[in-house]
């Protein structure tokens, strides 16, 4: 499953969670980045939270 397939799996609340999430991050990340490329980054950082406690 890709990143793109797993974005549309998610419900529409958390999907307005991360678009919150991407916007507030915008002013930092270069703007040359296409949004997709947000949405990767995105998805692996949040990946890597939940499973950064299972790591240890």
């Amino acid at each position: 499953m890709n990143v793109m397939e797993m974005y549309h799996a998610l419900d529409e609340k958390t999907k307005e969670q991360i678009a919150e999430d991407l916007k507030m991050n915008m002013t930092v990340i270069d703007s040359k980045q296409t949004f997709d490329e947000l949405l990767v980054m995105f998805m692996v950082m949040r990946t890597l939270k939940i499973m950064l406690p299972y790591t240890s």
